[in-house]
């Protein structure tokens, strides 16, 4: 869309609902400035009396971290959840990838074409939306109460403004029931079966300017793997190309030596400890650390 840098949360792409923990996020650039993407971003925040505050916003490693307050690696931390949209992406390749969107646009734009017909003032029309309807209405708490009530949340932008987004878990039943409501909040009638049946065939989709037309998960990998034991068989001759510990001992990395002692490193069977049985446990040897201070 012709951005010089990107950003945003990959929390839908593969990964399951985090309720506020950790989720993979991206940030992209065009390639004038891709060598040119900070490794730490200090952002400015408030303290707890008000008075401006610097905090660290983003980082690529805690090796600021002193050794004995250090927790975990948060690059450690997020890969996980980077490889598992990477996965995802795998599984699902550019065409799966397509309907899946094609497929969340429809149900959003089928929900705004109803709040259009119920009398909701929409703030975009059904072809400049994606997968998110956001409504304004003369009472949003009022709304998202009376929804409540009915065990489903609504977001509430302002006083006066209300959303719904749709995903790939989303299914036509689920915005039957959101029509349904709406049709009740504003006391009106509505044939949601019928509507939806003859509306659901003159869906536009996404305006031709706004849609991508350059390629994407171009590589074999993503053209390849598209079955579950075919996803199985990828992801194990993946992970025997990395040493485990079922195939070996693993040399410790600094990510673990910063955690521990270097004379906790120090293998029982070393030759300075005599005739010491190879399996005796640490804390049974006798002068330990006077024997690894003197070697």
């Amino acid at each position: 869309m012709g951005a010089d840098i990107s950003f945003g949360s990959a929390q839908r792409f593969g990964i399951p609902m985090g309720y506020g923990g950790p989720a993979a996020a991206f940030m992209a650039a065009s390639g004038d400035f891709k060598r040119k993407l900070p490794g730490r971003i200090i952002g400015v925040s408030k303290d707890s009396k008000g008075n401006r505050a610097l905090r660290m916003a983003l980082q690529t490693r805690e090796q600021h971290i002193k050794r004995e307050k250090a927790t975990s690696n948060i690059c450690t931390a997020q890969a996980l959840l980077a490889n598992m949209s990477a996965a995802y992406a795998v599984y699902h390749g550019p065409k799966g990838i397509k309907q899946i969107a094609e497929r969340c646009n429809s149900l959003a734009q089928l929900l705004s074409h109803a709040s259009d017909t119920l009398g909701y003032k929409t703030l975009y029309t059904a072809e400049d939306i994606f997968d998110t309807v956001a409504l304004h209405v003369d009472n949003a708490n009022a709304l998202r109460s009376f929804f409540e009530s009915n065990n489903i949340n609504i977001r509430v932008i302002d006083e006066h403004t209300v959303s719904f987004s749709v995903d790939e878990t989303t299914s036509v039943d689920d915005i039957k029931i959101l029509i349904r409501l709406l049709a009740k909040y504003q006391e009106k009638s509505l044939d949601v079966e019928n509507y939806i049946l003859t509306n659901q065939n003159n869906l536009k989709g996404i305006v031709p300017s706004k849609r991508r037309t350059s390629g994407f998960l171009e590589h074999q990998i993503f053209n390849t793997h598209h079955s579950e034991s075919q996803l199985m068989r990828f992801l194990y001759n993946l992970q025997k190309k990395d040493i485990t510990l079922q195939d070996s001992m693993i040399a410790l990395g600094s990510c673990t030596m910063k955690l521990n002692a270097a004379s906790q490193l120090m293998p029982v069977s070393f030759s300075g400890f005599g005739q010491l049985h190879p399996f005796t446990p640490i804390n049974q040897v006798g002068g330990y650390t006077k024997l690894v201070s003197q070697l």
